[in-house]
């Protein structure tokens, strides 16, 4: 609808819109049916997401929270129901802290370990926290990035999994 015709008087704003969702999801969770909940909360998330940018100017710090807080949980994991983003998002992080750690993580170079062939010398070190691994500000940084994060997108894939597979 064009901006200049303005809102219809009877049209519902995002966070009504949010409420309808809600009651048939509560429903749906009483009588068990799962998979129903998960599509009437994926809804509901929207709906908060897409809260209006007036209400949220109204307290534009808190405004702003309200909205990044679900933004971010919907392009991490799809509010938790969508296994592969955070699957794809860990895969991400990994390829790109270890290029990170390759260039300014590392203090010395760890020792290098065989693989199959005796020419092929790949530096791969087995951990972080070996004794052998010295890291430098960067990669104790990087290090510091890495130990929450890994985790809690693991976390966010195997619950994701869990719900498709209950179904």
């Amino acid at each position: 609808m064009p901006t200049w015709l303005g809102r219809p008087p009877d049209a519902l704003n995002p966070g009504q819109i949010a409420a309808l969702y809600r009651a048939p999801r509560k429903g749906c969770e009483g009588t068990k049916d799962e998979p129903g909940a998960a599509d009437f909360y994926y809804g509901e998330m929207e709906m908060r997401r897409a809260r209006s940018p007036r209400a949220a100017a109204r307290n534009s710090a808190r405004g702003r929270a309200e909205r990044g807080i679900p933004t971010v949980y919907w392009l991490v994991s799809g509010y938790g129901l969508r296994a592969w983003r955070a699957i794809a998002w860990l895969a991400a992080l990994t390829a790109l802290l270890a290029v990170a750690f390759h260039a300014v993580g590392f203090a010395k170079p760890p020792p290098d370990f065989l693989l199959d062939q005796p020419a092929l010398r790949v530096p791969i070190p087995l951990s972080l926290t070996d004794s052998n691994v010295q890291l430098t500000a960067w990669g104790q940084l990087l290090q510091g990035l890495l130990r929450p994060t890994g985790p809690v997108l693991l976390d966010r894939a195997l619950l994701a999994l869990r719900g498709r597979v209950k179904r």
